[in-house]
């Protein structure tokens, strides 16, 4: 089911807690070393390093959806059926492969050159998660 990466991942407190229970010196050689392969191949002010979560469960055949509203520069996750025309703007790694579990359907208006995505096939019943590019 297109739902299953984001049901793997632990939830937002478990998540954290796991970060922060280890020791700060820890958690700071964890950081420089992140930031270091950030620097090394890509970009500071493009690429996001976080502590992959969620806050509720989704219904089978579901995937977490951004709904945008340019305008006024905003936007709402939430639960949507799967659309061919979704591709993922934030990925996970399970089991030796790279996985979409944040979707949004890209708009003309954000095509703007400095952007980074996140590029999987589209996804529709029955069609695989196969990674073109990396997160």
């Amino acid at each position: 089911p297109c739902a299953s990466p984001h049901k793997k991942l632990p939830h937002y407190d478990c998540a954290t807690a796991k970060f922060y229970e280890k020791a700060r010196e820890e958690r700071e050689g964890i950081l420089l070393e992140l930031r270091t392969l950030v620097e090394k191949y890509g970009p500071l002010d493009t690429v996001a390093v976080d502590i992959k979560h969620k806050h509720f469960d989704l219904p089978d055949e579901h995937v977490l959806f951004e709904e945008q509203y340019i305008d006024l520069k905003e936007s709402i996750m939430k639960p949507a059926g799967v659309k061919s025309s979704m591709i993922p703007f934030s990925c996970a790694h399970f089991d030796g492969q790279w996985f979409g579990y944040e979707f949004q359907i890209l708009l003309v208006k954000q095509q703007r050159r400095g952007w980074s995505w996140c590029v999987i096939a589209p996804l529709g019943k029955g069609r695989s998660q196969t990674p073109r590019s990396r997160c």
